[in-house]
């Protein structure tokens, strides 16, 4: 493979040994290419824009802080998120979000996977008990979910029971149970 047909990669901030380590798992696979490894915040951003990545790699913190200006740059980019012990709610709505979720515990053999899987515009969830989601093409098409299984996987991702997602949208715990059961299914 020609360095122009590599699938580059951007490893944000982690602890510098993680990060060392990350980078050298992914390079140790030939159709890989990191383009830059251990950088946060600005750096970042400004990277992404100068070099136009297909996936980065982010830790949960920064995930939260860049996740949506790395799409606003780049809206097709892939975004891995490597979590210590996601919850299947969290997971559920990064899959939403188009972003990929796996735990700290996921296997190298599934990091790379799930890598080659974002560049593909596809996303992946696994958790620490490696239960396993995937989502394909999320970009593509209408939108995945309704306004109301956006309001109850947000309860869900916080924690809240049935009874209390259903009391604050004012609809039976029935009803939620059946949004649940259908963003199971559409996710």
């Amino acid at each position: 493979m020609t360095g122009r047909d590599l699938l580059t990669v951007v490893v944000a901030r982690f602890d510098p040994v993680v990060a060392r380590g990350l980078a050298e798992v992914l390079r140790d696979d030939r159709r890989l290419r990191v383009v830059a490894s251990g950088i946060d915040g600005a750096e970042l951003v400004r990277e992404v824009t100068r070099l136009a990545p297909r996936v980065v790699i982010l830790d949960e913190a920064s995930h939260r802080s860049w996740s949506m200006s790395l799409r606003s740059i780049q809206p097709t980019i892939g975004i891995v998120v490597l979590e210590h012990e996601p919850t299947f709610p969290y997971g559920m709505v990064l899959l939403a979000a188009g972003v990929t979720c796996l735990a700290w515990s996921t296997s190298v053999g599934d990091v790379l996977a799930a890598v080659h899987f974002a560049s593909q515009n596809d996303c992946v969830f696994v958790s620490r008990d490696y239960e396993r989601v995937e989502r394909r093409d999320w970009h593509e098409g209408p939108r995945l979910l309704t306004e109301r299984e956006s309001q109850v996987l947000r309860g869900l991702s916080e924690g809240e029971s049935c009874g209390k997602i259903a009391l604050d949208l004012g609809i039976t715990a029935a009803t939620v149970r059946k949004h649940t059961a259908s963003l199971l299914n559409k996710l």
